[in-house]
């Protein structure tokens, strides 16, 4: 399933929830630019926002479940830690 980049995020939720790797990969393909250029705005420094970047990112797969299947869960986590 995730070598097609045209699948929902809700779909690539459910298959990183499930452990594939490439699904989530994508979604961090997608999603990673944003987070990074929020948390760089908060923080004005590139090094801080990337280490905080990789840190969301982590968190997300961490916590991956079907029901927490969207962008704004991602954005979430990148403003509460």
């Amino acid at each position: 399933m995730a070598a097609n980049t045209g699948y929902p995020d809700a779909a690539l939720w459910q298959a990183a929830a499930a452990g594939e790797h490439a699904a989530f990969g994508q979604l961090f393909d997608r999603h990673a630019t944003a987070v990074y250029n929020y948390l760089y705005r908060r923080t004005a420094d590139w090094s801080a926002a990337e280490d905080l970047t990789a840190a969301v990112f982590l968190q997300a797969w961490r916590r991956r479940t079907p029901e927490h299947g969207s962008r704004s869960w991602v954005d979430r986590l990148s403003r509460t830690g």
